[in-house]
């Protein structure tokens, strides 16, 4: 019998060091050869002991709950999915292009309706099954706060669908420039959250490409606002509107570097 299947016959028997001789004999092994079985076991604890110890973080949160799992990944894609979908929908709207916008109008509704949906789903398994007690209440408040992401981002097509504010060209890419900081603050949140749940070491990969976003967001934001009001040709209601866009765009990425803050804390507490 192979070192392989000695190690795992001692797993299933759970055998102790009391009754080795007896399972020399049953599986062929004189008795002189016991101190190997007694080799087994030493080894058998140390690997123990580096599986537990080095488990939790090299996997993430979940181990066996495959299924829990596959639901917040699929999650997490449909939050993923509603920053594309704004991004694509605001370049529709900059070029006049109504049955586009419209078109990504409907399928972020859609997305966040399946979103909303596996959120509950998700909330009813941690609770109903007391799966992961230890890390139920972060990561309940992590999907619930990734949840507010998607739904700022539908939020705000809805508020250009019923306004349909006049955006001059000459803020055209600045508008599309933050569009795009924001979606990628956010993508790199959802990032950051696929790894917690996966290979908490692999958090931080992603953590500072939020903050770097949410600044790049900030300076864009803050060049808009300054020129709308520079801008004699604009009358004040319209300044206001221009800048209440903008900040609505901006406050995406501030919303995911609070996430991604509350993650770092989660990790923290994950790794002590």
């Amino acid at each position: 019998m192979s070192p392989p299947a000695r190690l795992n016959l001692l797993n299933e028997a759970h055998l102790t060091v009391a009754n080795e001789e007896s399972l020399c004999q049953g599986i062929g092994y004189s008795v002189s050869t016991k101190f190997l079985l007694s080799d087994l076991f030493s080894q058998k604890a140390i690997l123990d002991q580096y599986r537990t110890e080095r488990t939790p973080m090299a996997l993430g949160i979940f181990t066996r709950q495959i299924k829990l799992e596959k639901k917040i990944d699929e999650f997490l894609n449909n939050v993923s999915q509603s920053g594309l979908m704004f991004e694509q929908g605001l370049a529709a709207f900059l070029k006049g292009n109504t049955d586009a916008f419209d078109e990504k109008l409907q399928q972020m509704l859609k997305v966040e309706h399946l979103a909303d949906s596996l959120r509950r789903e998700l909330e009813q398994e941690l609770y109903a099954k007391t799966l992961i007690p230890e890390s139920r209440g972060d990561v309940l408040a992590l999907l619930e706060n990734a949840d507010i992401i998607l739904d700022d981002f539908k939020k705000l097509l809805w508020q250009f669908d019923i306004e349909t504010p006049d955006i001059p060209q000459a803020y055209h890419d600045d508008f599309l420039s933050l569009s795009r900081y924001s979606v990628e603050a956010v993508e790199s949140t959802i990032c950051s959250c696929r790894s917690f749940f996966k290979d908490l070491t692999a958090v931080a990969d992603h953590l500072h490409k939020v903050s770097y976003w949410e600044t790049e967001s900030d300076i864009v934001v803050t060049r808009l606002q300054r020129n709308f009001f520079q801008n004699k040709d604009l009358d004040l209601c319209h300044k206001n509107q221009l800048k209440d866009f903008a900040l609505g765009i901006a406050r995406v990425a501030d919303k995911a570097e609070d996430v991604a803050d509350r993650l770092s804390i989660y990790v923290i507490k994950r790794s002590m």
